[in-house]
């Protein structure tokens, strides 16, 4: 008689807009990321790209298995890596060893300084904070506070956005996508193609949660004065003082040149909000950040 393979499938919480389930099929456990739309698959495919070629240069990262595009929708498979996310981790109140944990951070971001050519042209970057404005004029959750957003935009716009370095870029490095295995090795996910690419901006979307707190929006939100949502932005407090200067010591002009570019990052989330009470907090935290 033929033994009886088990197969199950487990949805997954992504912050991608991907499809992310959890596949044990064959005595292989594996992730799927499938795109939820066909125009959504070639970016998808790119972020799929970036992946393989990071792999494939020794960055630690999931391997990717196999890919498949048959009924028009993007999807790749890569490996499952058991661990937990910097920001879990921190929310939950479990200090990771920071002396094994930043230089793995550190050793990616200087990785991705050595790739530098030229810059990139501040007008770009202030073509960009027109366009957030623009997006966010035709979002309704983001209509009652379209002052607060000019205002916000106009006050970034004012920083100093030369001399900020085109290179090779993790594209989304967030606390959400370093994921810490149990013997300390960090897994580094969710490979993105940005618009603009610059190891500058993954130290700024580190600090994205670090400062902006993004990653605890919801816990925030859902009850602003309860005691978990308090930890937890201390715990953002103190791993920012705890791995603040290791990141930001390479940074020309650093945490002045570091804030606008946080700014930056937040104010991109506003077109896509979908919740008013998002936006009012991402603008609080925006205050928060460019006043230092």
């Amino acid at each position: 008689m033929a033994s009886t393979l088990r197969r199950a499938r487990f949805a997954l919480t992504g912050h991608s807009g991907a499809e992310l389930t959890l596949i044990e099929a064959d005595g292989e456990t594996f992730v799927r990321k499938r795109a939820r739309a066909p125009e959504h698959s070639r970016r998808l495919r790119q972020q799929c790209d970036k992946l393989r070629q990071a792999h494939a240069a020794g960055i630690s990262c999931p391997a990717v298995y196999r890919i498949d595009d048959s009924d028009g929708l993007f999807s790749f498979d890569m490996e499952f890596v058991p661990s937990d996310s910097l920001a879990h981790a921190l929310i939950s109140g479990r200090e990771p060893d920071w002396g094994v944990l930043l230089p793995q951070i550190t050793g990616l971001t200087a990785r991705y300084h050595d790739t530098a050519q030229g810059d990139i042209p501040a007008s770009l970057f202030l073509a960009k904070l027109d366009a957030i404005v623009a997006g966010c004029a035709v979002n309704a959750a983001a209509l009652e506070d379209l002052g607060r957003i000019g205002a916000a935009v106009a006050e970034v716009k004012k920083r100093d956005w030369s001399g900020i370095p085109a290179s090779q870029s993790h594209g989304d490095l967030t606390l959400e996508n370093l994921l810490v295995q149990q013997d300390g090795r960090v897994v580094f996910i969710d490979f993105d193609v940005p618009e603009q690419s610059s190891w500058w901006l993954d130290i700024a979307k580190l600090f994205q949660d670090l400062s902006g707190h993004w990653c605890l929006r919801h816990l925030v939100l859902g009850d602003p004065e309860g005691i978990e949502a308090l930890n937890a932005q201390l715990a953002m407090s103190r791993a920012m003082a705890r791995v603040g200067s290791g990141l930001t010591d390479d940074l020309p002009g650093g945490t002045d040149r570091l804030a606008p570019l946080v700014a930056f990052h937040l104010l991109r989330t506003l077109p896509y909000a979908r919740n008013p009470l998002v936006v009012d907090y991402v603008l609080q935290r925006i205050g928060a950040v460019l006043d230092g």
